[in-house]
């Protein structure tokens, strides 16, 4: 066997080894990944035993997350926790809330006062309402915005949170951190 012949059976066992090692730590990342996420899913608390009733609507997303039909609502008011409240309630992550404004159609409600109506490629949608910065309920005239609550696992003591406000160009989606002692609305998904 001549030199060029010997580097050739090295080079293939090279790189059988590393497309191998690829594919195992791939695999092992893919399942730490889903355990992750099925435990999630399994620590989370249902909206019955919230003791409220929440309609999820299905927006046609990639993904196939459903979202609820609008703020959670408990006792007829509306459902306002600190973040560390959420962390067992089925809430969105940073990457459903951007699935959710990159697949949807986002503007006022034309039949809903002061709501942002989130329209899925189903034609269904959800209607939330707008509010000023203090969380109080958006009285007319005012620009207001929604916001709710995002899964997060940063360490410190401020977490993610969504928010649609109007501008110039429409509703302009964006992720900001808040300290996780203030009270925001409840938005769930499925």
């Amino acid at each position: 066997m001549n030199i060029t012949e010997k580097s050739k059976q090295y080079a293939e066992g090279k790189a059988l080894s590393a497309i191998t090692a690829a594919i195992e730590q791939a695999y092992a990342d893919g399942f730490a990944d889903g355990y992750r996420e099925a435990k999630i899913r399994i620590d989370a608390i249902s909206p019955s035993e919230l003791n409220v009733d929440v309609k999820y609507v299905d927006l046609g997303l990639p993904s196939g997350t459903l979202w609820s039909s609008g703020y959670v609502i408990k006792s007829a008011s509306l459902l306002r926790l600190p973040y560390i409240k959420t962390t067992k309630l089925n809430i969105p992550t940073k990457e459903q809330f951007c699935e959710l404004y990159s697949n949807c159609q986002i503007k006022k409600s034309p039949n809903v006062n002061e709501c942002v109506r989130i329209t899925g490629t189903t034609g269904e949608y959800i209607d939330i309402p707008l509010f000023i910065s203090d969380g109080e309920p958006l009285q007319p005239g005012y620009g207001g915005h929604v916001s709710f609550w995002l899964k997060d696992k940063d360490e410190g003591t401020e977490r993610n949170y969504a928010r649609f406000y109007s501008g110039k160009a429409g509703w302009t989606p964006s992720v900001s951190k808040m300290f996780m002692g203030n009270s925001l609305p409840v938005l769930l998904v499925l």
